[in-house]
This record gives C-alpha cells, structure tokens and sequence, in this order.
C-alpha cells in the first residue's frame, strides 16, 4: 500500500473512532421525579449538554461519571474558559448530569 494511501486509512480510521456514538439519555418524566417543571429544566440542561459541550469535545457518557464529579469537571471547563454559561444554564445543566449520572466513577471529565 503506497504512503499517501496508509496516511488516509489512519485518518479515515481516526475519524470513525472519534464518532463513536455515546449514550446521552434524554430527561424523562421518571428522571424529574414527576415534576413537569423539573422536566423543564433538565431538557434546558441537557440541550446544553448536547449543544455546547459537544461544540468542542466528544461527550462523555454521563452515566460513567457521579454528581460531583460533574460539578468539578463543568467548573474546571469555565474557570479555562473553554465555556461560557450563564448561571442558569450551569445550573440546568448540572442538574441534567446529576439525575443522568453513577453514584460513584473513576475520573472526571475535563481533567
């Protein structure tokens, strides 16, 4: 195989595993606890999620990682300034990373 054809197999490669697919739940009712309001904002969060964090980045399946481990990785993402959030949009989006994720994890995303 010549050079420039084993250059484009590696890159083709690479593009297949960096659009693996991840799992990102979408909120439910049960998620919210049955409140429609709540359901409200963990929509809002996870359009955040879905939006904004993979504007610069795979998503991280949220179920790998707990509460505040989230909470560490999205505050280390805004104090690099990789994101900007207004304070409601931080908080709907921790709020849709908490009722998706593990009660415990190994790693935190964005460390």
């Amino acid at each position: 195989m010549s050079r420039s054809l084993q250059s484009l197999a590696a890159f083709l490669a690479s593009c297949i595993t960096a659009c693996a697919v991840v799992h990102v739940p979408e909120p439910t009712l049960e998620m919210a606890g049955g409140s429609s309001a709540t359901l409200s904002e963990l929509q809002s969060g996870y359009r955040t999620y879905r939006g904004k964090c993979s504007g610069c980045h795979a998503l991280f399946p949220v179920e790998e990682y707990d509460s505040e481990e989230w909470e560490s990785g999205v505050a280390k993402m805004i104090s690099l300034k990789k994101v900007k959030l207004q304070p409601e949009e931080r908080e709907q989006l921790l709020k849709y990373l908490s009722a998706s994720s593990a009660p415990a994890a190994s790693s935190a995303p964005g460390r």
